[in-house]
This record gives structure tokens, sequence and C-alpha cells, in this order.
């Protein structure tokens, strides 16, 4: 069993104050934005950026990619690179550096660390290190035994946990963790198929050391420890039962007494759920399922989202520290117990990203480490090295903005209040949510309905054994408590789709791309070819009943061609828009929606449709293209 083993190294973090600078930043920001001055502003950032106060450097160097932009990417883009890589805890700044990235065509790095390969055989991917990095403690897969590794010198060591060879027993340790001490090291034995049993053991760090049992149920299926406390008195264990419940659990050394901290149900997906302690061993760090799966093992139409949390050490508190729609996983605690770090598809892949911490809780918003870490198994943070092993080696942003005319306001600019991965973004009707589209993972060209919260933070994905939607935006009700989207079926066929946001249940309502949906969400009017003739052009309006998908004839068009139908305010005539080929021109007509009082409202000489429609609140007015007609 061979894996890969790489380090990421990270940047030390510093704070301070320096009120000189700051007044010279503002003086900066006030020619570039006043003056228009970005020659004379940019050595005045320069040198703010070299301030011991961490967030006015990273703001001044945000300032100065900005001005680069105006000489070429190269030195902008080696600007925002600068503020990801060294300020990861000036998350607004951070991110609003990557946001200039993407706009930029992104960073030309692989990631904004190096990784440095440690070894290519190092035997496990569930693998414990020393906090000074040097041994590493792993399971032996060519015996089956607990062995060590000098990391300086490559030397491997057996400490006899099992005698012999798997020709003698096949009997076998697995998930090994170094005691902070080095001198124990708990681990899962399994006692192989003729006992069929586990344990929970713990061996001495010696050759020939004899192993206690700590725990030993057969009520348990397996035991996988994951972290001992700073104190080195218990080791945190994920205990799964006999019905492939789990629960994490925390295990007094001295007389292998249990205490269930938390019952997960079946909410633990996978190894990378990781809970971890704090070094100040007051909290513990995991991941896993947001929402409990209806069985084992899931439903294909289960949530696989995975989110990150933070409990006291008892147990007697939690919080939810990243609710982002997919899998957020393998998270750790660095040194100093200020950030977690933890690895995240949102972007479509893999990659390591990091969240400020402060008593149990977030502080801000995650900020992007490294990109396309893949499916890393961490091993901790040691000595500034962020250890894991690796089975495999653009983002798309939705950003909600704090509007500033002209890019600031008093001096501060226009900020991100809220980011996250995803495109086509569509408010609900009461703009406390927001529904947009993400890549499906594994598959770039397909994607997922993700609603983001914006009160809470809370994201949900919306799967359905029927397929994948498109890249399209969705679209809301009235009543905000459902969504319609088309949905790609296995067999190549689509449909759209009311998709109930409580329960997630998809409802099949037909094939009607072009609609407009009224008041009371019961009527959708489409535009309609003639049945008989799928190659004809759009030549009526129908109505569909939507709880009985019935439709109805209720206008011919005076023209076949119709592109674009928007309903009025008051639910009570359409809009509709279509290109008259022969005139060249573009018509404009309203017609009531049970289609009475038909009259053209506008024309245009135009070679195209004249682009997307949209009324005002009050329904007089018509926009398309920049030009507003009544």
């Amino acid at each position: 069993m061979t894996k890969v083993l790489t380090v990421f190294v990270l940047t030390a973090i510093a704070f301070g104050a320096d009120t000189a600078r700051e007044q010279k930043l503002q003086q900066a920001i006030n020619l570039m934005e006043s003056k228009g001055d970005a020659a004379k502003a940019m050595p005045m950032l320069e040198d703010v950026a070299h301030s011991s106060d961490r967030a006015l450097a990273a703001r001044a160097l945000l300032y100065l990619g900005q001005a680069q932009e105006r000489q070429g990417a190269d030195k902008a883009r080696a600007t925002y690179e600068r503020i990801v890589k060294e300020f990861g805890n000036q998350t607004e700044m951070v991110a609003a550096a990557q946001q200039r990235l993407i706009a930029l065509g992104g960073s030309r790095s692989s990631g904004t660390f190096a990784k440095r390969l440690l070894c290519s055989d190092c035997g496990d991917d569930e693998a414990d290190f020393s906090s000074d990095g040097r041994w590493m403690a792993f399971t032996h897969w060519d015996s089956g035994d607990v062995a060590i590794r000098d990391m300086s010198t490559g030397q491997v060591k057996r400490l006899m946990a099992k005698t012999g060879t798997w020709k003698d027993s096949d009997a076998f340790v697995e998930t090994p963790v170094l005691s902070p001490d080095l001198r124990q090291i708990a681990y899962c034995w399994d006692t192989g198929e003729k006992e069929d049993h586990v344990q929970l053991r713990v061996i001495p760090n010696e050759l020939n050391g004899k192993a206690r049992v700590p725990v030993d149920s057969r009520e348990n299926t397996w035991y996988e420890p994951t972290a001992w406390s700073p104190d080195g008195r218990s080791v945190v264990v994920i205990i799964t039962k006999k019905d492939h419940t789990d629960q994490i659990a925390r295990v007094a050394i001295s007389d292998g007494s249990v205490r269930v901290l938390k019952s997960m149900d079946w909410r633990f997906a996978t190894v990378w759920s990781h809970p971890d302690y704090s070094p100040d061993g007051q909290y513990i760090v995991y991941s896993a399922r947001a929402v409990n799966p209806s069985k084992t093992p899931p439903a294909p139409t289960d949530p696989k989202d995975e989110h990150i949390y933070v409990m006291a050490a008892d147990g007697s508190s939690e919080t939810e520290i990243v609710k982002t729609a997919g899998i957020n996983t393998s998270p750790v605690w660095t040194p100093d117990g200020k950030h977690i770090l933890f690895t995240s598809d949102r972007s479509g892949r893999m990659d390591l990203w990091s969240v400020a911490m402060q008593n149990g809780k977030a502080i801000g918003s995650p900020s992007l480490v490294s990109t396309e870490i893949g499916k890393a198994f961490p091993m901790r943070v040691h000595g500034g090295s962020y250890y894991y092993t690796q089975r495999q080696t653009g983002a798309e942003y939705v950003n909600i903005v704090d509007y500033a005319p002209n890019g600031a306001t008093q001096g501060r600019l226009a900020r991100a209040t809220e980011s996250f991965v995803g495109i086509r973004p569509m408010w609900s009707p009461d703009g406390k949510s927001i529904a947009f589209k993400r890549h499906h993972p594994g598959n770039t060209n397909e994607y997922d309905l993700v609603v983001h919260s914006l009160e809470t933070g809370d994201e949900r994905t919306y799967l359905t054994s029927l397929g994948t939607t498109g890249n399209g935006a969705a679209r809301w009700f009235h009543d905000g408590k459902s969504i319609m989207t088309g949905i790609r079926r296995g067999d190549g066929s689509g449909a759209f789709y009311r998709i109930d946001l409580k329960i997630g249940e998809f409802k099949e309502l037909g094939d009607f791309p072009t609609y407009a949906l009224s008041p009371d969400d019961k009527t959708a009017y489409v535009i309609r070819r003639d049945p008989k003739d799928p190659n004809s052009v759009p030549d009526r309006i129908s109505a569909v009943d939507l709880s009985t998908r019935q439709e109805k004839p209720i206008f011919s068009l005076p023209a076949p061609g119709a592109s674009s139908l928007l309903l009025s305010p008051d639910g009570r005539a359409l809009v509709l828009k279509w290109p008259d080929q022969k005139s060249k021109t573009v018509r404009f007509a309203r017609v009531n929606v049970d289609g009475t009082g038909y009259r053209e409202i506008f024309n245009m000489a135009r070679q195209d449709d004249g682009g997307p429609m949209a009324l005002t609140k009050d329904g007089r007015w018509n926009y398309f293209r920049g030009i507003a007609r009544r």
C-alpha cells in the first residue's frame, strides 16, 4: 500500500499598529480615487505594505494591486498572490485578493505554498507524526504490525505489537496515534477473521512492549483513535457500533473508562472526519454529514454535504463553523489554536482552506490556502508545516458586496460581505436566501442546485436520482418555498421540475424553457409551437396548470417566432417580444392573460432580438438593452 506524503509550509502571523502609515495609506487612497494619480500613490502604498500592522499592510497591498492593474496583470497578480500567501488571517483582504486573481485569470502557480515530497513509500495514509515532524507511527502493511519511521534517516522499526507475518496471522494494527510525549501509541487491533473482533489498544513506544487493552467490547465493530489530549491522559476515539452508527468518545488511558461525547448516527462519511483536540485541550473539531442519511449505506438522493463542527472537549456544547455546501472535511488545528485547516471541494476541486478561531467559534469567512490539494488525509500541523498524505493530485464565486460609489466610500473599499463558490445567483422573494448553481463534484459540465441562507450561512445541495441540472439560473416561486429548474435526466431527455425546499421533493412540471409564472404560483404562461410539427416556429401562448399539468392555449401570435415572455407584477397582462425576420425589426406587445386586449407597444429596427427584457415593479416600463419603453 504505497502513498505519497507531501508538506505545505505555512506562513507565521504577526500583529501590530502603525498610526503614521495609516495616515499615509489614506493619502495614497485619496491620490488614486480623487486625483487619479496611481503612479504617485504606488510608492506610498509600497511603504505602508512594510507596516508591522498586518491588517494595514494587507489593505495597502490590495490598493497597490489595483494600481498595478493599470500597468499590467503580472505585477498585480504577484501582489494579490502575496496577500493570499502571507496574510491568511486577514480574511476580508484575502477574499478580495482571490477575487482579483480570478478576474486576472488566476494565479500562475499551482498552489500558494510550496510542496515538498517526504517519501513515496511511507506505507500508510492513516499515519501520525510527532510534533517536531521527525517520527511517524504507521501500520507496516507488509506484516500488519505498528512501526516507527525516522523521517530524517528513513529507518523503519517494527515494535512487534504483532509477531510474525501475514502467513502466521491475519490480525493487524490500524490508525496508530502517538501520545504527546511520544512514549505511547494508541491503535485499533483487529484480531482477524477467525476471532472477528476488535480492541482499542495502547502500547509503549519501544521494541516488544506489552500492549494494554483499555476497551474491549463485542458491541463495537471498530475503534479509530484520532488524537490524544494534550495532557496525554485520554484519547478521542470514533467507536462504530453493530448497526454501523458512530460515536465520538473520550477514553481514559488509566482505567479504560469511556465517555460518549456525541452520537453521530450515520453522519460520518469517511475516515477524513478526523476529530482533533485543540492545542489547549478545550475543544474537538471534526467533520460530518450535515444531514443524517436515511439508511446505511446512504441512498443516492441523501444529501452528501459535509460540514465542520467544533465541540467542547466534554461534549457540553457545539458550534457549526463551516456550513458551505459540498464536501468540507479533514479538519486540523494549527499549533497556536487560532486557525483550523480543512479541505473543501467548493471550487469543483479539493483545495486547502483556513478559518480563524476564537473561543471555539469561527471568526470571519474561510480563506483559501492552497489549490488542488486532492483527497488529503491530514497529519496535523507540525513545526509550521501541514503534513498530509495525498491520494490524488478556475473557481467560480458568488459575492455579496457592500455598494460604494466609484469603488470606495470615505476611503473604504467596497467589500464582499459574503463570498461562496457558484454561478447564476437568484435572490429569494424575501431576500433572505440565494439559489445558485455549483459544479457537480467530478464533472465540470454538470451542476447541482444550492440554496444559501444569508441569515445563518447554512447551505443545502438539492440532489436527485433524476439527473443533474444545467448552469442556467433557477427560478424562485413567489412563496419562497420552492424553486423551478431544468433537470437533465439519465436517458438524455430533460424537463423542468419544482423542488420543495423543505423536504427536497422534485416534481416534474413539463418542458417549457420560456415561461412566466403567475403571482399565486399556480399557472405558468409558456410560448409554444405547433405540437404536430416539432420543427415549427413558436406561434402561440398557453397557460399550464402546474398542479395538474393541463395546458390550455390562450392566444395565437399575429406573427410566429416569439422569444421572450414577461408577466406584469399584478398578474393580469403578458409582455412578449419576437424578431420579425421579414421587416428586420423587433416587436413588443402586451396581451391580457385571458387572451384579450392585445396591442403592439413598440418596434425597432435591429439585426438581433434586442436582448433580455425586464419590467419595472409597477409594470409600466419595459427595459431591454438599456432602453426603457412604456
